[in-house]
C-alpha cells in the first residue's frame, strides 16, 4: 500500500461523501442510461427530447436560455439545433427587438415526435417510481428542483407546467 494514501477516511465522513455531488453524477449518469433505454424505438434520443420538452413548454425561447437550462455548451447545443432544425422538429427565428437572439419553436413533426414518445416515458417514469417507491421518488425529484433553484439554475422556473402566455425570457 503507497504510504501518501490515507487508508482512514475523515472523522464522521464516509469515504465517498468527501466528494460533493458524486452520487449525484453517478446518478445522472444512471438516469440518461435509463432514458436511452426506454426510448429506443423513439425518433429521437433523451437529448433531443428534452430539448424539444422545454422549447414546447416555452414556445419562443431563447436558444442560449434553453441551452443553459439543459447544461449544454453553446457549441454542442448549436449542433442539436441545427440537426432538429434540419429534420423538421423546431425552427429558429430572430426577434424583431434583439437581432442578435435566436428563439426556438416546435414544428408539428417536432410535437408529433414528443407525443410519440409519451407512453415510453410514462413508463420510464413508473419504473423509476416503482423501483424507489412514489414518495421517494416525488421526494427525489423535488430535493432536485430544491438543488436547482438554490443555485439559480433556470430549469425550475422553465419547466413550470403553467406559464402566463406573455412571460419573457430573460436577455442572454
Amino acid at each position: 500500500m503507497c504510504a501518501d494514501i490515507p487508508t482512514d477516511p475523515p472523522p464522521s465522513a464516509a469515504p465517498l461523501e468527501i466528494i460533493p455531488g458524486l452520487f449525484m453524477q453517478v446518478a445522472a449518469r444512471l438516469a440518461q442510461d435509463l432514458c436511452v433505454e426506454a426510448s429506443r424505438t423513439a425518433p429521437l434520443r433523451p437529448p433531443f427530447l428534452g430539448v424539444l420538452a422545454l422549447i414546447k413548454a416555452n414556445p419562443g425561447i431563447r436558444q442560449g436560455l434553453c441551452a443553459s437550462a439543459l447544461g449544454f455548451d453553446a457549441t454542442t447545443f448549436g449542433r442539436y439545433v441545427d440537426r432538429m432544425v434540419r429534420d423538421g422538429y423546431a425552427e429558429r427565428s430572430v426577434p424583431t427587438e434583439d437581432r442578435r437572439a435566436v428563439c426556438l419553436s416546435l414544428t408539428p413533426t417536432g410535437l408529433e415526435a414528443l407525443e410519440a414518445t409519451e407512453d415510453e416515458l410514462a413508463n420510464m417514469g413508473d419504473i423509476f417510481r416503482q423501483r424507489m417507491g412514489a414518495r421517494d421518488w416525488d421526494r427525489l425529484n423535488s430535493l432536485l428542483v430544491r438543488f436547482l433553484t438554490v443555485h439559480d439554475h433556470p430549469l425550475p422556473s422553465l419547466a413550470q407546467e403553467e406559464r402566463l402566455p406573455n412571460d419573457t425570457f430573460p436577455l442572454e
